[in-house]
């Protein structure tokens, strides 16, 4: 005995939809914008050149002879739209950004590790002095124990 699939198969049938099973209105989302990335002057400024954004305008269309000219035959020039551009740029500076936290982070931990550091050497001192002073008590009673088994064995 075949199963209904295989039949269907043979036969090359579609599989039967209900109405009712099927979703409601496929909605289209419109494609979302997003604002431009906003630098502060402090970072913009530490930005290199070629990351830093610029006023771009629309460039006018390139003269009938020079484009020719300018496309060197041996090399494939990868020409990026200017959503790709827009993209690129956006990653770029949102690289920079990244960049700049954990530069700023790194530094943070530095100067903490440093205080540390400082605050460990301090108590290390202060340890150290005391077990100085604890062998140096400690050889100053033996000695005295020592002065008096001497005087006792005098004595006798």
């Amino acid at each position: 005995m075949k199963s209904a699939g295989e039949l269907r198969f043979e036969q090359n049938l579609q599989i039967q939809h209900k109405k009712d099973s099927l979703y409601g209105k496929q909605l289209l989302r419109q494609r979302r914008k997003f604002s431009k990335l906003q630098l502060p002057k402090s970072v913009e400024a530490n930005l290199p050149f070629k990351t830093v954004p610029k006023n771009e305008s629309k460039k006018s269309m390139p003269k009938p002879g020079t484009e020719s000219r300018k496309i060197n035959k041996a090399v494939t020039a990868v020409i990026r739209t200017d959503e790709e551009r827009k993209q690129r740029s956006l990653l770029d500076r949102l690289n920079v950004v990244r960049k700049d936290k954990v530069k700023k982070n790194k530094d943070h931990k530095k100067q903490k590790w440093a205080e540390k550091a400082s605050k460990e050497a301090k108590i290390q001192a202060l340890r150290d002095a005391h077990t100085r002073n604890n062998r140096k008590m400690k050889h100053v009673k033996a000695g005295q124990a020592e002065q008096k088994k001497r005087e006792k064995l005098r004595l006798e």
